[in-house]
């Protein structure tokens, strides 16, 4: 059996869990025809581990790190100390790392004598830290490259990932636009922002369109939420897990999303998006996002500020999911 590829990613109310779902969505794709390890300090590893089980092609190992209150990007050093440590044990031939903690410039310096370290979606860590640094689509700051131009770089539409259930459901084709229906919303698994509830109290007075809502695990106004689809007479709809929640989204005719996963989720499946920012502040990656995919994405700062969705969608097939199959080809 070759040497292990061993993944990682956190994921938390903070932070959001979209890192960590897509590293253990890869970790189970690839675990068909790769020893895979993945390892996370998350409190929600097991659920999101559980909740993707169903596309997994093969098994893999799950190793549970210590968890502390401490946001996870801002300990990059001990995180990076346990990953190296963990890799050196399997005798781990790569560590591939998601989410943008900040990893010094020596906690992988032994270890990179031994094993590639790929770095994803990370601007924080020193750019002497890495072997390999991957950006999804729409990530790659000219700014940040440009320091970066001796430093191996990936980006582009095969460096960007959609949840496995979406994959299937972009095999199938584009849903007739007659067939679509309702605003699809979803704020991530935490919501922390509670921006569920005000996207759909917003909505309700905005458009006359049925409502479907995206309720995460981790999401700390469920009963806030589950009143508000009561009181609503039928015209707000709670949903949760997958696939139900790719499902909704394939059939809707519009889509408001906090920027994450789901937004590229919508662009696969050619739902015209309005993406909001998790804080109130459209920042440069989000910006980018909604430039390179209009004139069907729109970015907000909140979801108060929605007053139209967009009227068409640009559509130009990009391809979006391959990122498992280019991470196999960076681990020889």
């Amino acid at each position: 059996m070759r040497r292990p590829i061993l993944f990682h990613a956190e994921g938390d109310a903070r932070t959001g869990l979209g890192h960590l779902v897509r590293m253990v969505s890869v970790a189970g794709e690839l675990a068909a025809t790769e020893n895979v390890h993945c390892a996370s300090s998350s409190p929600h590893f097991d659920a999101v581990v559980a909740e993707l089980a169903p596309w997994a092609r093969g098994a893999f190992m799950c190793h549970a790190m210590p968890n502390s209150e401490k946001n996870p990007w801002a300990r990059g050093d001990s995180l990076g100390h346990l990953l190296a440590s963990l890799a050196v044990s399997l005798d781990a031939r790569a560590v591939v790392s998601d989410g943008k903690t900040a990893y010094g410039k020596e906690v992988f310096k032994a270890l990179r004598s031994r094993a590639r370290v790929v770095l994803i979606d990370n601007v924080a860590a020193h750019s002497e830290g890495f072997d390999v640094l991957v950006l999804p689509t729409c990530h790659a700051d000219p700014a940040l490259t440009a320091r970066m131009e001796k430093e191996p770089v990936r980006t582009g539409p095969a460096w960007t990932f959609v949840h496995p259930a979406v994959k299937a459901l972009v095999t199938q084709g584009p849903s007739a636009a007659n067939a679509r229906d309702g605003v699809f919303i979803s704020m991530g698994g935490a919501d922390p922002q509670g921006l569920t509830a005000r996207a759909l109290r917003h909505l309700l007075l905005q458009t006359s369109s049925q409502l479907v809502a995206v309720v995460g695990a981790a999401n700390g106004q469920r009963e806030q939420l589950k009143a508000l689809e009561a009181q609503a007479n039928g015209r707000v709809k709670l949903v949760g897990g997958s696939p139900a929640s790719q499902e909704a989204l394939a059939s809707a005719t519009y889509a408001m999303c906090a920027f994450g996963i789901t937004s590229y989720e919508a662009v696969a499946l050619g739902v015209p998006l309005l993406v909001v920012a998790h804080d109130g502040v459209v920042d440069a990656d989000m910006d980018r996002f909604a430039r390179h995919f209009a004139p069907g994405v729109v970015a907000l700062p909140t979801p108060e500020d929605a007053r139209a969705f967009p009227t068409m969608y640009a559509g130009d097939a990009e391809e979006l999911g391959a990122l498992g199959a280019s991470l196999a080809a960076l681990c020889p």
